[in-house]
């Protein structure tokens, strides 16, 4: 077995600790100890991350009890994109700092790269998971009325969905998005059930109308002070409020001759 040499401390007879060399004298001891499998090899040891732990864990070192232990990989996660969700829905793309993200989720910002790749990578995943959260929270109904009212009804409860789209349009303005080719197949899907729902073929005139019904709850939510001067420039004394507007405004539109969506074959022929 290789070794490697090394000093080493022994008591003295007048009980202080002195080096001791081979010969009894004060120089350097040349005790040896086995080398380590690095040494023996010429490899570095394994890291972390070759030794099947998480990101979380990496450059770590020892937990010294369980106040010091990392969150278990899926809960950094998590922590990252609801801290995440709040600082690209107040600033944005451009305006968001990883620092204020990672100092929010209460872990390291080397975690976002490590999960996410790059922020704007960070921020694809949060507008994916909002746009997953209300198609799971608002699916199209078999009335458009009533799935208008509950689209406006999710906005204003959670408006930071509006708030990263919007910051999306102006950060990306023409240029693909980055997960283009999911993103729309979320909104075909979407248009299939809106269809299904109304016993139609998902044809291109259906996707306009999901559109239309989409922007008229969503609208005045995004621009929440061009509805209240609008709105409040009525002479009526008991004005509708927006969610009443927009509800029976889409009554009134559906029902009228020629409205839409208008009676279409059934779908299959």
């Amino acid at each position: 077995m290789p070794y490697r040499a090394t000093n080493q401390l022994v008591p003295s007879e007048g009980g202080k600790r002195q080096r001791r060399g081979a010969r009894g004298s004060e120089e350097p001891d040349r005790t040896v100890v086995p080398a380590s499998s690095s040494q023996r090899t010429g490899r570095a040891a394994p890291g972390p991350y070759h030794s099947g732990m998480s990101p979380d864990s990496a450059g770590s070192g020892p937990p010294s009890g369980a106040s010091r232990r990392s969150p278990a990989p899926n809960r950094t996660r998590q922590l990252l994109l609801d801290a995440a969700r709040e600082e690209f829905a107040a600033h944005g793309i451009d305006g968001a700092r990883v620092d204020r993200i990672a100092a929010r989720a209460g872990v390291s910002k080397q975690r976002i790269y490590a999960y996410f790749g790059s922020k704007e990578g960070l921020f694809d995943e949060v507008v994916t998971g909002a746009l997953d959260e209300i198609a799971r929270a608002v699916p199209p109904g078999d009335d458009p009325v009533e799935y208008i009212g509950a689209v406006f009804d999710f906005h204003r409860e959670h408006p930071y969905l509006l708030r990263l789209l919007l910051w999306e349009a102006l950060h990306y303005r023409e240029r693909p998005l980055p997960d283009e080719e999911n993103r729309a197949a979320h909104y075909r899907e979407k248009v299939r059930r809106f269809a299904r729902s109304q016993g139609v073929d998902p044809t291109r005139e259906v996707a306009g109308d999901l559109l239309a019904l989409i922007g008229l709850a969503a609208w005045p939510l995004a621009v929440p002070h061009l509805a209240r001067l609008v709105l409040s420039s009525s002479q009526d004394p008991t004005p509708l409020s927006p969610r009443e507007h927009v509800v029976s405004f889409a009554r009134r539109a559906l029902s009228a001759p020629g409205g839409s969506p208008p009676p279409r074959p059934p779908a299959g022929r």
